[in-house]
């Protein structure tokens, strides 16, 4: 049995919800009927095995004790419930039927994992084998109705080392919806009405939608190598969706001025907007992650939340820490358990 520590108030740092008036107004003028909304939250949560700190490799500002999986682990809970998020996509994780699934499991929540076919973890000792990404979903909201993990292709057309994981969600109908019972995908038999929400709208189909969680080509030098696979991962997505509304969460390792960022923000078929873009006048947050290596301080916006701008509407969006609440020392810091900050989005369906 797991003895919490949970973090205080004031030992977390402070996040607020922005709401995103101009987004709402945009969807208004429209005239689209507004449906249901959910939260959703991207987070690199970092690996337990990529955390060894030293004067010669990462993190080697961060104190010992912000490094340990037996702080992190209750301070990446409290993060992800503090969010209160309806989906949540993770990647570097390597403790995901030890901790991530059982611990999430109690709260409500079911999952999906793929560990990557070639992850760096396995060559550092100790280990708890390789990391791969997740997708969580409130199961009292939410049905899967399919998945697909796909390995991403790099420029050569053959598979890289980087995965993602495709999955169609429905959400479950308020308690004065009939509704047949059938079998969906968690394997359980539906009921003939559900709760989802007390606004929800009486409405002749589901608002289906699908949800991908990717993890792209990390390190400088590799534009190229995460277009491709930002691309491919377009080209999947699309080919799943049939034109469903669909969100994208991933580490992208890609700034704001790389291609496969421009491809997404104004290419390829889904017809994407950035959440926090959005938000935030047409500009990406000052940084999602910070860390102080030997060589040099990596202080960037890499992580992102994209949307299917014509189907979905965008409420709010997670306010991103100051440098001054993180503090000198960068992440991992004692109020924060990986070199990642999490990013949350509130959607909202539209008809």
């Amino acid at each position: 049995v797991n003895v919490w520590v949970w973090p205080t108030m004031e030992q977390e740092l402070k996040r607020e919800w922005i709401d995103c008036p101009q987004a709402q107004a945009a969807g208004d003028e429209t005239g689209k009927e507004q449906e249901l909304s959910f939260r959703v939250m991207q987070w690199n949560t970092l690996a337990d095995a990529l955390t060894k700190s030293s004067p010669d490799s990462n993190f080697y500002r961060s104190p010992p004790e912000a490094l340990k999986w037996s702080h992190r682990k209750q301070r990446i809970l409290a993060e992800i419930l503090r969010s209160e998020a309806d989906i949540v996509c993770l990647e570097e994780v390597d403790h995901f039927h030890d901790f991530f699934q059982p611990e999430l499991s109690q709260r409500g929540f079911k999952g999906l994992y793929r560990a990557k076919d070639s992850s760096p973890c396995v060559y550092v000792q100790p280990n708890n084998g390789p990391d791969g990404s997740a997708v969580f979903y409130r199961s009292s909201k939410f049905s899967l109705v399919e998945k697909k993990e796909i390995v991403l292709k790099g420029p050569d057309g053959h598979n890289s080392s980087q995965i993602a994981i495709l999955v169609k969600l429905e959400p479950k109908l308020a308690a004065d919806i009939p509704r047949q019972k059938k079998q969906n995908l968690d394997g359980e038999t539906e009921p003939e009405s559900e709760t989802f929400s007390p606004k929800h709208k009486k409405t002749e189909q589901q608002p289906t939608f699908c949800v991908a969680v990717a993890h792209l080509k990390a390190k400088a030098g590799h534009d190229e190598y995460r277009l491709a696979q930002g691309k491919h991962l377009q080209l999947e997505l699309a080919s799943f969706a049939q034109g469903l509304p669909a969100v994208i969460c991933g580490d992208f390792n890609a700034q704001p001025a790389e291609s496969v960022y421009q491809y997404f923000s104004s290419k390829g078929d889904l017809k994407l907007a950035s959440a926090y873009a959005t938000a935030l006048g047409g500009k990406e947050p000052p940084f999602t992650s910070w860390k102080f290596r030997p060589s040099k301080e990596s202080k960037y916006a890499i992580d992102y939340i994209w949307y299917t701008h014509e189907t979905l509407h965008l409420n709010s969006v997670w306010s991103i820490p100051t440098e001054d609440d993180i503090g000198k020392a960068a992440l991992p810091c004692l109020a924060y358990p990986s070199d990642h900050l999490a990013v949350c989005a509130s959607l909202q369906f539209c008809k």
